[in-house]
């Protein structure tokens, strides 16, 4: 049913609403811009945005539709399907579970569950909890229809996807054991637990469970860009044993509220949350990319945590030392847009302005270049680009895969055309970088020059014999 209340009182609010305090004006401004530049060159429908300075909210902002049909404005308060970003709340529970002595990290699985899977039974909660687990991941597109013993069961005969502790995937069937666990100890469902441990306390009245089938009130709606217009997505619809994984709602200015108060200590202790922001080790030596629920990643010094949400929801947290101090946070969600958009560049160069010292020269030269080829001119940003060089004196690994990721970026965002010259700046300088030719490869396959693409695949391999994926390619355009 339609609240024609709620409707009326939001058609009250402009498109874009700013509020702004601890920044100067011109921080302000410069966040807006990106906002409306972010909407009309990826075609966002509606986004609203929060940031946070050393914990302080600076900035609310939002532009677009939360709803396109009835005309309505997004704004701070517009509730969002958030998807994975659900995970930090569940993953903040049970870390609250941890410090209260009701289980250790260490735990097995096999431990807390009985009916587990032999082969799974020595996972320690720890592994499923940052996706290092190797549990092979059950079928999201039929999990709808299953029960929660039917879907473990549907890949409980199914072999380890790798021993734990030697890689990092991201996996859904490990946060299936997470909710299990928050729910057995606190003797509550998901909803329940995170309601009364979460919500309820900090007044997070825009903040709930529900797939995109339930009503909810003030949650804007989920749109794709289609060659015949827009069209409504209701694609997530997680059964209940689903919903620490992928099941709630909410509101930049809630999540804004619920990441105060963890940064000030009212979840768990600073102590606790070193540790979980903390990178893991693989038995390899390296790091892997999810930390206790948590996403995590190193950029120039500093590093990031937080969670994307169905890629069209990110919650980012950059920090360099001490977890409070000099850090920013990116609250940025949106209901869906026409074209790719890169949201951890998106978040970090929003960071960026609030700490001006996260802006490298590298980094300028990205943003610089993408908005010269995007007016076409590509000249000067090869300019650009051959000052950068000059003024450095050697090419480095972070400046090619710099200049691999602009090409995706226009690739994805402006068309392949304009692409191939951003890769064939990378070929020139790294000429023996079969990852700089798979990329000029991919661009030529996507414009349709097929010989060339061949050619570029085929030096790609001379450059890492015995690659299977590029093998297979080159067998599928000799067909």
């Amino acid at each position: 049913m339609i609240n024609f209340k709620s409707l009326i009182f939001l058609s009250l609010f402009s498109s874009m609403l700013v509020s702004a305090k601890g920044i100067s004006l011109d921080t302000k401004n410069q966040l807006t811009h990106h906002l409306e530049n972010a909407q009309k060159r990826h075609g966002i429908f509606g986004q609203s945005l929060a940031v946070l300075k050393n914990g302080k909210l600076v900035y609310l902002g939002a532009t677009g539709k939360a709803n396109i049909e009835f005309n309505i404005p997004a704004t701070p308060e517009t509730i969002y399907t958030i998807y994975s970003a659900t995970k930090l709340f569940v993953s903040t529970r049970l870390m609250q579970l941890v410090e209260q002595g009701k289980l250790e990290l260490d735990d097995t699985l096999g431990e807390h569950f009985s009916e587990i899977p032999n082969n799974w039974k020595s996972i320690t909660i720890l592994q499923a909890f940052s996706h290092i687990s190797g549990i092979p991941e059950y079928s999201q597109k039929k999990m709808t229809r299953l029960t929660g013993v039917e879907a473990i069961s549907y890949v409980a005969d199914k072999s380890m996807e790798f021993e734990a502790g030697t890689k990092s995937s991201y996996n859904q069937t490990n946060f299936f054991y997470i909710q299990k666990l928050v729910e057995k100890f606190d003797a509550l469902s998901i909803e329940s637990s995170i309601q009364q441990h979460a919500l309820i306390p900090h007044k997070l009245s825009h903040t709930n469970f529900g797939g995109e089938f339930d009503i909810v009130l003030g949650r804007a709606t989920r749109y794709k860009g289609t060659a015949s217009g827009n069209k409504r997505i209701v694609s997530n619809d997680p059964p209940a044993y689903y919903y620490a994984a992928n099941g709630m709602n909410s509101s930049v200015k809630d999540i804004a509220i619920w990441f105060q108060a963890l940064l000030a200590g009212q979840f768990i202790s600073k102590g606790t949350l070193e540790k979980i922001w903390t990178p893991l080790s693989l038995k390899n030596g390296r790091k892997a990319r999810h930390t206790h629920g948590w996403e995590i990643k190193n950029t120039n010094g500093y590093t990031a945590v937080g969670h994307y949400g169905g890629d069209i929801v990110n919650v980012r947290h950059f920090f360099k030392d001490d977890l409070t101090k000099d850090t920013v946070t990116i609250i940025h969600l949106t209901n869906g847009r026409n074209k790719y958009f890169n949201a951890f560049d998106f978040s970090y160069t929003l960071a960026s302005e609030i700490m001006t010292e996260m802006k490298t020269p590298l980094i300028t030269l990205k943003e610089n270049m993408f908005r010269e080829v995007e007016a076409n001119n590509l000249e000067q940003a090869k300019a650009e680009y051959a000052q950068f060089k000059k003024a450095s004196h050697d090419m480095t690994l972070e400046t090619a895969e710099m200049i691999n990721t602009l090409g995706y970026n226009v690739m994805r965002t402006l068309g392949p055309y304009k692409a191939i010259s951003i890769f064939e700046l990378n070929c020139q300088d790294n000429p023996n970088s079969s990852n700089a030719f798979d990329s000029l490869a991919e661009a030529h396959f996507n414009a349709k020059n097929m010989n060339k693409a061949k050619t570029f695949y085929h030096k790609a391999l001379e450059l890492d014999v015995g690659n299977q994926r590029i093998q297979k390619i080159l067998e599928g355009l000799n067909k």
